[in-house]
């Protein structure tokens, strides 16, 4: 809670049943990470940071900042990204399956299996 891991490396990091408010992950490494049950709320920013080929699962990430956020290859899987600012995310080779994203989300380009709310 309140803290600053701005551009922290967290790679391969497996993680369960987490709740972070008000965490700062800006430019954080989260590549190849397992984040599974994770609650993220608002004030928590992952702005630009890195979270390639991981995966998420059952997560509720509402209201987060995830502007230019690089989330290629990732698995995201029964999550909840309403609210969130998904403004120049790149998702290119993810897969999204039950996954709800806010309305008018501008993540073209991506290639998505499943359904996904708000595309």
């Amino acid at each position: 809670r309140n803290s600053d891991l701005r551009a922290v490396d967290l790679r391969k990091i497996q993680t369960r049943q987490v709740n972070l408010k008000k965490v700062k992950l800006a430019g954080a490494n989260l590549s190849n990470a397992r984040l599974v049950q994770i609650t993220m709320v608002k004030g928590t920013s992952l702005r630009g940071a890195v979270i390639r080929k991981s995966l998420l699962v059952e997560s509720d990430l509402k209201k987060v900042d995830m502007r230019d956020a690089n989330l290629q290859q990732t698995f995201i899987w029964r999550s909840n990204l309403t609210g969130s600012n998904v403004n120049n995310v790149r998702v290119a080779g993810a897969t999204c399956t039950a996954v709800s994203l806010p309305d008018g989300s501008r993540i073209s380009g991506a290639v998505f299996a499943g359904p996904c709310d708000g595309l």
